[in-house]
């Protein structure tokens, strides 16, 4: 490992603190670490660690309480302060997407979806900023709208979220080679990888991928292009087709 580093330094310039710096064991590691991380001089850490803003652990459960119950508090106390103006429901709104909702964004693109528990409260802090904690003095459906439909384009937190995750799917199917999309390759085998993004598939029929990150990247794909079966049917692909099944799963040969 001490040539690794050694290498890494050459190679890169950069030298690692190892006065700094833990050791996060994964998979049969965290039971039995070697003997030479104890010489090694760099101590174990069984988290959780940040690393690019996320905070990890071994229990991959606690994801959500790590990272977005903070994002929440955040939120709050920033509408909050935002409260004691006195701004008009269209400069809130700014003030939601500029200030509130962008704690989230990265959030909500690198990890899986939070409860919908969690989402209904994140909304409920919006409308609760907008109305000045009053009754809605609109129905939201409506203010989900454009202006020149009548609302003010409020953001909908779970398409917002169904939205971002869509972009991996973009990302996925470029032609730069990354790494990363090795990952989606083994999760998407039984459909053929990229080609499941070309089949009329609903979000139901992929609730049984493990990785629960790739599940929500389809199954936020599959909501908004799913088609039904009198909508250019002549088109279809048969593969991976709803509608197309064998004991109420959509087959791929």
């Amino acid at each position: 490992m001490r040539n690794i580093l050694n290498e890494f330094q050459y190679a890169s310039g950069l030298k690692i603190n190892l006065g700094k710096s833990h050791l996060f064991p994964l998979g049969p590691l965290i039971l039995n670490q070697p003997e030479y991380l104890c010489d090694f001089g760099i101590t174990p850490s069984f988290g959780p660690i940040k690393f690019l803003g996320i905070s990890f652990n071994h229990n991959g459960d606690k994801l959500f309480r790590l990272n977005y119950l903070q994002k929440l508090s955040r939120l709050k106390s920033i509408l909050h302060v935002w409260s004691m103006r006195d701004l008009t429901p269209i400069g809130k709104n700014i003030i939601v997407k500029s200030f509130a909702l962008s704690q989230f964004v990265f959030l909500f693109q690198v990890l899986p979806d939070p409860p919908d528990y969690f989402i209904k409260d994140v909304q409920g802090c919006i409308f609760d900023f907008i109305w000045s904690c009053n009754p809605d003095k609109v129905r939201r459906n409506t203010m989900y709208n454009s202006i020149e439909n009548g609302g003010l384009k409020i953001t909908h937190v779970r398409s917002f979220i169904s939205a971002l995750k869509i972009i991996w799917v973009k990302r996925y199917r470029d032609e730069d080679d990354r790494i990363w999309k090795l990952f989606f390759d083994y999760y998407l085998r039984r459909y053929r990888g990229q080609f499941l993004f070309d089949c009329n598939f609903s979000s139901q029929d992929v609730i049984g991928i493990k990785n629960v990150f790739i599940r929500n990247v389809c199954c936020a794909w599959g909501t908004m292009n799913f088609h039904h079966p009198h909508d250019n049917f002549d088109s279809q692909i048969l593969w991976n087709n709803s509608y197309i099944n064998i004991n109420k799963t959509i087959v791929f040969l």
